[in-house]
């Protein structure tokens, strides 16, 4: 399906691939045994802020004209509120369930597909693991990683 759609402008691809080196190699070097073809949706779910002098937890921003903290999340390329809460445990543990479930629902989606590839459909099951880990123990996840 990429090689087919490459003569195509990127807004009229059925779907948006990217080459990605972090899920198999660490992000470090590009090569074939390191770099995976992902529709973008997917690679997208694993971002957030990575602001460093940010005091909050992952998904979670203080709303000074509400004086509350607000659960976000990206879905789609596109941010979401997921509410406003007077604890930023309360609004992370809101942006683990959003995040954990949209993860789950992209990658069975997309392990469906003819294209899907089982290193990628590991990796994202490793990521979901980890966050459901977190939330059984009640802890903040701090980073998208295998667990």
């Amino acid at each position: 399906l990429w090689l087919e759609e490459t003569y195509l402008p990127v807004k009229d691809r059925k779907i948006k691939f990217q080459l990605d080196k972090d899920f198999l190699g660490g992000g470090k070097l590009y090569s074939p045994e390191t770099c995976v073809l992902i529709p973008s949706i997917l690679n997208s779910a694993l971002l957030h802020q990575k602001d460093t002098e940010k005091v909050t937890p992952l998904g979670v921003g203080w709303m000074e004209c509400r004086s509350k903290y607000r659960a976000y999340i990206m879905i789609g390329n596109k941010y979401r509120s997921l509410g406003y809460y007077e604890d930023p445990a309360l609004a992370h543990s809101a942006w683990q369930s959003a995040k954990y479930n949209n993860i789950l629902k992209l990658i069975g989606e997309y392990d469906t597909k003819p294209y899907a590839d089982s290193r990628v459909v590991e990796f994202f099951n490793q990521v979901v693991d980890g966050i459901r880990e977190d939330i059984e123990n009640n802890r903040e996840t701090k980073r998208l990683t295998r667990k």
